[in-house]
């Protein structure tokens, strides 16, 4: 993803219950790009910054059925970490919602967690795939490769199986945040 201030997220859940998933959203922003939460140049806390999911039927008889938005918490006791500190006298130009001051290095590249609880109850049976989505407006508009970037929007989705047997649904989770290096000027595919 190329993003005036978001350049990826990867999602995460556990069944927590019957029909209730602990919904985790990772959420990558540019250092030099847009403030993802307000208020992050003097810190945040729980209650300042959330993200908004949209829950949509994603096969079968519910396929693009809206079943509402929830809402994700930013979680303040898993800090806002700098991806990349290439060494230790030399820092990127990441604040980390102003735990640290900020280096030359660029680019820089902080990680945000939004966690929350979903409940899926009140959907029809009969609704297996149900999607997580959430996007952010709005790209670069350096980008060379889309019509109009500026008005194209980061999108991010997670689709859950509520009908797997035996019950006991949850995605596989990342024991540890990712390091990635690029090369100034290359696109880069990272799946």
């Amino acid at each position: 993803a190329n993003a005036s201030h978001l350049t990826g997220a990867e999602w995460t859940y556990k069944l927590v219950g019957p029909n209730l998933y602990e919904v985790t959203l990772v959420i990558y922003r540019d250092a030099a790009g847009i403030q993802l939460c307000a208020g992050c140049q003097t810190g945040t806390s729980p209650g300042t910054c959330a993200q908004t999911i949209s829950i949509t039927g994603a096969g079968g008889s519910c396929n693009g059925t809206s079943f509402g938005t929830q809402t994700l918490n930013y979680v303040s006791t898993e800090p806002v970490i700098d991806v990349v500190d290439v060494c230790s006298s030399v820092t990127t130009i990441s604040r980390n919602c102003n735990t640290r001051t900020p280096g030359t290095f660029q680019p820089g590249t902080e990680r945000y967690i939004f966690r929350g609880n979903i409940n899926l109850a009140a959907l029809p049976a009969s609704c297996c795939q149900v999607s997580l989505s959430m996007n952010s407006c709005c790209r670069n508009g350096a980008i060379t490769t889309i019509t109009n970037p500026g008005s194209v929007s980061f999108y991010s989705r997670l689709t859950i199986d509520r009908c797997i047997t035996p019950v006991g649904n949850s995605s596989p989770r990342f024991a540890l945040p990712p390091d990635v290096l690029f090369k100034a000027g290359l696109d880069m595919l990272v799946n």
